[in-house]
Formats: structure tokens, C-alpha cells, sequence
């Protein structure tokens, strides 16, 4: 089975105070893009740290190779954007939307990602470890093979989903939002099997009558 690989970074980071339309091997720390529009943003091989792109508009962004540590990206949007090995490390995404996005070798660890909205992205070598993601919005993402880890998923949208071998074990799905066709082929344990019960029985035309 194929592994996510982590971004490539170099030893020899040059820091800035700013990010402009092109940048490449760069340390970026308490930077401010907030409320930004801007289209077509590359960053490759980077560091960007304690900065926040909050309410931003990002249109055809391109991040690769690049860390992400405690970056606030509150309601910023991000469209039809391509990450490739890139890591989100303790990053608040309150709000964000990345509609369309391509997410390649990409890892969201300890991230507030409530009320975001991934709708028809596409996940290829993903994963989440011990994330927040409450009433976090996948509709029609594909989510093949991503790994969701100790992850809170209470009110999360699956809703036309692709989650063939996708991992769920060890997260909270028991209040997840999806139908039963959106559920095939992804990994569950026995005890999630039991707390998603009630959405099979919700679906199909059961009598459930106790003696």
C-alpha cells in the first residue's frame, strides 16, 4: 500500500516578512495575508509559522513541499487549489472553504477544522490525526485511502462522499452525516460498526421491536 511522503524540506530556510506571488525556500514566521486576495500564489519547500491567512481569498494557490505550524486560516477561502506533501500542524481552518482542491501526501495534525468545507475535493494520500472537525463539510470529496485518526466527527458531512478504504478506526463517527451507500468500503472497527447501526436501521425498511 502506498504511504503519504512528508514535504521535502531544505536546511537552509531564507526568512521573509512577506510572501510574494513566487516564493521558494523561505521561513515565514507571524506573517499576515489576512483579508488578501490574491490568485495563483505558489510557495514551495517553506516553512510558514505562527501566521495567519484568516478571511483570505486564494484562487489557483499551489503549496509544495511546505509546513504549516499554528497558522490561523479562519474563513479563508481557497479555491480549486493543489497541495502537494504538505503538512498543517496545530492550524486553526474555522470556517475555511476549499471547494474543488486537490490535496496530495497532505497531513492535518491537532487542527480546529469546524464548520470547514472541502466540498468535491480530492484527497489522495491524506490524513487527519486527532482533529476537530464538527459539522466539517466533505460533500462529493473523494476520500480514498485517507486516514481520519482520533478525530471528532459529531455532525461531519459525507454526504456523496468516496470513502473506498478510507480509515476511520479510532475516530468518533457515531454522529457523522452520510447514507448508507456513502459508507461502502470504508474501515470501521466492530464498535463503530454498532454506533452506526442507527443509520442503517434509519435507511432501510426495518421493524425493530423489542419483546
Amino acid at each position: 500500500m502506498a504511504k503519504r511522503v512528508p514535504p521535502g524540506l531544505p536546511g537552509d530556510l531564507t526568512r521573509v516578512q512577506v510572501v510574494e506571488d513566487e516564493a521558494e525556500r523561505v521561513l515565514l514566521v507571524e506573517g499576515d495575508l489576512s483579508g488578501q486576495e490574491r490568485e495563483d500564489l505558489r510557495i514551495a519547500e517553506a516553512v510558514l509559522r505562527a501566521s495567519t491567512f484568516s478571511r483570505c481569498r486564494m484562487r489557483g494557490i499551489r503549496l509544495t513541499d511546505v509546513r504549516l505550524e499554528g497558522c490561523d486560516l479562519a474563513n479563508a477561502w481557497w479555491s480549486e487549489s493543489e497541495l502537494t506533501r504538505v503538512e498543517f500542524v496545530d492550524c486553526r481552518f474555522v470556517g475555511f472553504q476549499a471547494p474543488e482542491a486537490r490535496f496530495r501526501h497532505v497531513l492535518f495534525r491537532n487542527c480546529q477544522l469546524g464548520t470547514s468545507a472541502f466540498r468535491h475535493a480530492t484527497f489522495e494520500l491524506a490524513a487527519f490525526e486527532t482533529c476537530r472537525l464538527k459539522a466539517a463539510d466533505f460533500l462529493g470529496a473523494d476520500l480514498r485511502g485517507a486516514v481520519l485518526s482520533g478525530c471528532d466527527l459529531e455532525g461531519t458531512v459525507f454526504q456523496g462522499a468516496k470513502l473506498q478504504d478510507a480509515d476511520f478506526r479510532t475516530s468518533d463517527v457515531a454522529a457523522i452525516v452520510a447514507r448508507v451507500q456513502d459508507l461502502r468500503g470504508m474501515i470501521v472497527d466492530s464498535s463503530q460498526l454498532i454506533a452506526l447501526s442507527w443509520l442503517i436501521a434509519r435507511e432501510l425498511p426495518l421493524q425493530v421491536i423489542d419483546p
